[in-house]
């Protein structure tokens, strides 16, 4: 991720910043359907990119392979944090019919050797069968701890003099060096490998899919008779809520292996996330943000169980009383 303190004396917001960083990239969307397109941009300084897309399961399954995209430097404004990094696009990635639902990334790489992740969600296909379980991926906090283009939800890089500790509002569409599957991350995309592999090697069949989807759809999960939120399911809107709420009191099961989940009530805008930590209004709703506990609606209720700040950081491992 690195340092993306910018500096703005000179350069008016929606300029552009000359984007000085290796290969990178992002996509038009989270999550697809088998057969759909995906649009990629990508910012290669090198000029030439080879693209690889791998399917992240029990193995990591290459499932398909181009060995030349042209590509080109792409820059970017200081406020791409929360507007987006607007780029060209550089290619349009054909997603298989046959593709299996699951975590994937387009996996760029220049001849310098250096490599950039794009993770994407194939979806279970819109018709057909489902498997028994869906596992709702925690998109909505990969993109809040996203530090790319000057800030996150959890610091503030961009010295325009407002001397904010974090953004409030960020953009879905830029890169996201938090979602990479390269490295050892304990509670972004990497750490919900765990739980897939797991799955696999056991034989439980899943469909996989991003809380956008569950905002988009919430009643997608009475296709299921068992929805696991995996690791670090903390940003929920209304509509995820209430979706995840109508699903259990119609008999559905619920495996939450998340921890810090269903915790700061969330709006999404079109292609922007926005949270109030301090509790103040929405500027999307108007309606009053901070926890969904104090909003009315704990946590508690749903999964009994809840998130506090004691003991933070100390951990241990389950220990299993009665095999």
């Amino acid at each position: 991720a690195g340092n993306f303190r910018l500096s703005t004396s000179t350069l008016a917001p929606d300029r552009p910043e000359q984007n000085l960083h290796a290969i990178e990239g992002y996509a038009d969307r989270i999550s697809v359907f088998p057969g759909e397109r995906l649009q990629l941009f990508v910012q290669a300084p090198r000029l030439h990119v080879a693209l690889t897309v791998l399917r992240h399961g029990a193995h990591e399954q290459p499932v398909l392979h181009i060995g030349a995209i042209a590509g080109k430097p792409q820059h970017y404004a200081a406020n791409a944090f929360e507007e987006g990094a607007n780029w060209e696009p550089s290619w349009t990635l054909q997603v298989g019919a046959d593709w299996r639902s699951g975590m994937y990334t387009a996996r760029i790489a220049d001849d310098t050797g250096a490599t950039f992740d794009i993770t994407f969600i194939v979806k279970a296909p819109g018709t057909g069968t489902r498997a028994g379980v869906a596992v709702l991926a925690s998109t909505n906090t990969w993109l809040a701890y996203n530090p790319w283009g000057g800030a996150s939800l959890y610091r503030y890089d961009v010295d325009d003099g407002l001397a904010r500790q974090s953004a409030f509002r960020v953009h879905m569409h830029r890169p996201n060096p938090a979602a990479s599957l390269g490295s050892d991350d304990r509670h972004l995309a990497y750490a919900e490998m765990h739980i897939l592999r797991w799955l696999e090697q056991n034989g439980i069949a899943y469909d996989l899919c991003a809380d956008l989807d569950l905002h988009d759809t919430p009643d997608l999960l009475r296709q299921y008779s068992t929805l696991l939120i995996s690791t670090h399911s903390e940003y929920w809107t209304e509509a995820m809520y209430g979706g995840l709420e109508r699903f259990l009191a119609a008999g559905g099961n619920l495996v939450y292996l998340s921890g810090n989940g269903l915790y700061w009530k969330t709006e999404i805008r079109g292609h922007q996330l926005e949270v109030k930590y301090d509790g103040s209004r929405h500027t999307f709703s108007g309606e009053a943000g901070g926890r969904w506990r104090d909003c009315g609606r704990p946590e508690t209720q749903t999964l009994g169980i809840r998130f506090t700040k004691a003991g933070y950081k100390s951990t241990s491992p389950y220990k299993v009383l009665a095999p």
